[in-house]
């Protein structure tokens, strides 16, 4: 009887995995579709695209999905792009092409996702404004100093980029550290000092990046210049220092491992000695 019950149950338990598997699978997805604007030191150009969706409240790529790229409100088509693992698409626009100016002066861009099997369809668009960034980092009565001039161009005449806000970062390994920053004035300047306690590589080199960084009129825009402003960096390890990576591991590991070990083998002999102990017993009970 409770064997028949066990495979009811065991029965039940499967269905319900099953049925739960298909209801996720056939459940809709409502994609997000962000298109950014990126502008390097080079002034070179570039359309990128992430596809993710919301699921539990984390945000998960969609990787291997289509994404039309498009240009102006006639919507000429740029690229189609498949997004990599990280559910990005990204398109390089060539110096050569000349891309079509709206009415504003400003470039529109868009992109779109049709949607496939449960995932709906998406898109998004933008409106860039070029800006032509200027930056040089110079000495000024022994001060470091670095200068910098954004304007636009409206039929070939240079406008001044005033009031708008710039940050100051140094390139690191991961995400750029921020400095300082600043607003332009009138005249589409801007002079900041630059802080001397920030750390270089091991000759006191830095990267300085001077950006706008997701700005709703000009997108991402950056200067990079390299300059030996930093402090140099010694990482010399000492001879005593203990790591995961070095030969020795440290102390505290050892300690932690070593009693955990011990108390493993403990229980292990104290279970064999309770065993003898218990056929010893049961002999002795025997022969009585």
């Amino acid at each position: 009887m409770k064997v028949h019950q066990y495979s009811i149950l065991l029965i039940l338990n499967i269905v319900t995995l099953f049925t739960s598997n298909t209801g996720y699978a056939q459940e809709k997805i409502s994609p997000n579709l962000k298109l950014q604007y990126f502008k390097n030191t080079d002034d070179q150009r570039l359309l990128k695209a992430t596809l993710t969706f919301t699921q539990k409240r984390n945000e998960k790529p969609l990787p291997n999905r289509e994404v039309t790229f498009y240009a102006g409100s006639k919507k000429e088509i740029l690229a189609k792009i498949i997004t990599n693992e990280k559910g990005t698409a990204s398109i390089q626009l060539s110096n050569d092409y000349k891309l079509p100016l709206e009415k504003d002066g400003t470039w529109f861009f868009s992109s779109d996702f049709t949607g496939k099997d449960s995932i709906d369809a998406a898109s998004s668009e933008i409106s860039i404004k070029d800006v032509h960034l200027e930056m040089t980092a110079n000495l000024v009565d022994s001060i470091k100093t670095i200068n910098l001039k954004a304007y636009t161009s409206d039929n070939g005449k240079n406008i001044p980029v005033s009031g708008e806000a710039i940050n100051i970062f140094a390139a690191r390994m991961f995400n750029p550290l921020p400095i300082i920053d600043g607003t332009f004035d009138s005249n589409g300047t801007l002079s900041l000092e630059f802080p001397s306690d920030v750390p270089g590589d091991k000759d006191g080199n830095l990267t300085i990046i001077a950006k706008f960084d997701d700005h709703p009129t000009f997108g991402n825009v950056e200067k990079r210049e390299v300059s030996q402003w930093g402090i140099p960096s010694r990482y010399q390890e000492p001879n005593t220092h203990r790591a995961l990576w070095t030969k020795g591991a440290p102390t505290w590991m050892i300690v932690a491992l070593t009693i955990m070990l011990i108390g493993v083998w403990g229980h292990y002999m104290y279970a064999i000695i309770c065993l003898i102990r218990i056929k010893r017993s049961a002999k002795k009970e025997k022969n009585n």
